[in-house]
Parts: structure tokens; sequence; C-alpha cells
């Protein structure tokens, strides 16, 4: 047993020693001065929304005012709203006469018989009436930065179908739940930028991602990928599966800002589809998930003192490696979060972890304010 211990540190430590190596060579490139490239392409962002009229106006307001310069629409998808989002669009428009930018508002029709959720099926109505050819995602509770649409279309090359952005959270008040969530979320991005450039791709976020229409149709699109709560991991998955590359934007700064959870339930349900949604397709990625759980718990157990000293030394060596690594990529991600933070927050996660085992076997998530 202890053989295997010491097996399991070793393999964890040359692994996060290999990944501080491509992190180091990560080569931190400035955006062009003048955006150019982006004239290259036309796009159509599509915005599914439902009950988000307190947020649709800062949405809008940040997207007609991006330094994109090629030419973009913007298609809002309403998935069985009932509030008065219709008034605050049309308020807007009234506000905002010279702008140069198309704004269409489509109703999703929803077939259960598709066997979808209403959000993919609303994806899939936005991409269908799109006018152009690279199709950009971004949710209703979202302010996007000036240089949103131009980093997407930017770091897109020929060998690249998919990119996607950097997510942080708007801290709109200093309490701890709304650090500890942005600090989940940095450590989220941080890991998969990581992972890319260590050759490991498996993840991205749906509210800031760009794909060409063509790609989304020959993977099939979300009929051909079926149910499911993390439509944007499952889309990537396709897209890979059938041999297309995605990778993040270059430079990797936040270009996109989302709101916190307002509440442990709301938090805890999240982080519940997140998990189940994205077990459903196997992949290497949850090989290294278990690979992170064992370290953790030999670190857990080590410290409360059931393992010999020797692996305990072991343990927290590895986890110093693990700090170094985060601090090396917040520094290259240019993080909004303090790395010295590190270890509170990620024991934190280790500890959500186990408490999130029996809810993921026995509970279902809520999502869109449904059981799922």
């Amino acid at each position: 047993m202890l053989t295997t211990v010491y097996i399991l540190q070793f393999f964890f430590m040359l692994f996060i020693l290999y990944l501080i190596v491509k992190t180091m060579k990560i080569k931190k490139r400035n955006p062009p001065a003048n955006f150019q490239k982006n004239k290259e392409y036309r796009i159509s962002i599509v915005i599914p929304f439902r009950d988000e009229a307190l947020n649709l106006t800062k949405l809008l307001d940040s997207l007609i005012n991006q330094d994109f310069n090629g030419e973009y629409e913007i298609i809002l998808v309403n998935d069985n709203s009932t509030d008065d989002f219709m008034e605050k669009i049309n308020k807007f428009k009234k506000l905002n006469p010279q702008t140069r930018i198309l704004i269409s508002v489509i109703d999703n029709i929803f077939r259960p018989e598709l066997h979808l959720t209403s959000k993919q099926h609303a994806i899939e109505t936005g991409i269908n009436h799109a006018s152009f050819e690279w199709i950009a995602f971004t949710d209703a509770d979202m302010i996007l930065e000036k240089n949103w649409l131009s980093s997407l279309a930017d770091s897109l090359t020929d060998n690249i179908s998919i990119d996607y952005g950097h997510t942080v959270i708007n801290k709109n008040n200093n309490s701890f739940f709304v650090s500890l969530q942005a600090f989940q979320l940095e450590f989220l991005f941080a890991t998969t930028y990581s992972f890319h450039f260590a050759g490991i791709k498996g993840s991205c976020m749906g509210n800031n991602m760009l794909i060409a229409k063509k790609v989304y149709y020959e993977i099939g699109g979300e009929s051909a990928i079926g149910y499911n709560i993390v439509e944007d991991q499952a889309l990537l998955t396709s897209a890979l599966k059938k041999g297309f590359n995605a990778g993040p934007v270059k430079p990797f700064i936040p270009t996109a800002i989302t709101y916190p959870c307002s509440s442990i339930k709301q938090f805890f349900h999240q982080m519940l589809r997140w998990i189940k949604g994205g077990s459903t397709d196997f992949s290497i990625l949850h090989f290294i998930i278990i690979f992170f759980g064992l370290q953790n718990a030999i670190l857990l157990t080590s410290i409360a003192g059931l393992l010999p000293l020797q692996i305990l030394c072991i343990s927290i060596s590895n986890f110093i490696l693990l700090w170094i690594h985060y601090s090396l990529l917040f520094i290259k991600i240019e993080s909004r979060e303090k790395n010295i933070f590190f270890p509170l927050f990620y024991l934190i996660i280790v500890i959500e972890t186990i408490i999130m085992v029996i809810p993921v076997i026995f509970m279902s998530p809520e999502w869109k304010r449904k059981r799922v």
C-alpha cells in the first residue's frame, strides 16, 4: 500500500514539473497595436437568454462598443422569458440610434421531441439565423471588454477552428463568498490554459468562445450532440473528436466579466451541474482529475498523521510545486487574483471536492430553474 502511495507521489511530482516547464516556455504575446487582421472576419454573436432584462442593457452596451474592425451582428435568442426584456431592448435601441450593429431578437420555439435542453435548442436556433461565417457565443449576464471580439478573431489561425477567451468574476463586493468564486473560476481557466500547452485539450467556457459555422454544422450541431447540461464542453469535445483544433486566445488576458452566484444554493447547483455534465464523456482529463484527487487525499491523510513522515514531506513538496506552477500561470494570464491566497483557496477546493462526492452520486442539479 505504502509503495503505491510513493509511486503516486513520484509521478505527481514529475507531472507538475512537466507543467512548470511548459508554462515557462509560453511566450507572452502583446496584442497588436492596430487590429487589422480581424477585418477578414464577419461574426454573428449568438446570445440565448431567459429573464435577463436587468442584464441585457449592460451587455448590449459593451457589445456595440467593441474595437472589432470587421462586420458583426448581435442575435438575441429569447428562451421563454417572462420579464420585460423587449422593453429594455427597445429602449436601448432608441438611446443608441447611431449604432451600425444589427441587433436581432428571435423567439426560441422549444421542441421537446429533439431531446435537447432549452438552452441547446436556443443556441441551435440562433446559429440557424446567423448571417455570417463565424459564430461567437456569450451569455446575457456578461460585460465584455472592448477587445473581446477582436481578441477572439485575432487568435484564429489556419489550423484553429474554435478558440476561447478568459472570463473572470465581477467582484461586486469584497465578501469571502465572491472572492472564493472568483478564485475558483480563475483556477479553472489557468488550468485549462496550462493543459493546452501541455497537449491536454478538452475544456472551455461557452460565454466566451468563437467557432466556424461550417465546423458547427459538420459536427452536426446540438442535435448530434444530444441532451447535455454543459453544452459548451460537449460542443468542444465533439469538435475535437472530429479532428478540429481548438485553443485559447493569445494573449490569454481577461476579456469577459460574469457575475458571481448570489447564494450558496445557486453555487452548489452550478458546481453539481459542471461535475455531472462534464463527467458524461470520459477523457484523459478525467484521469488527471482522479490523479489530482488521489494526491489531495494523500496530502490530507498525511497532514492528519495517518501516513509516515516521509510521505508528508513529499506531499508538502508537491503542494509547493503546485503553488509555484499557478503563480507562474497567474502571471502569464495577467490574473486579477492574488496568488498569495492559493493555499487557503486550494484547501477549500479540496474540501468542496470531498463534500460533493455524495451529491454527485445521488442528486440532480437545477438548471434553468428546473431539476435536471
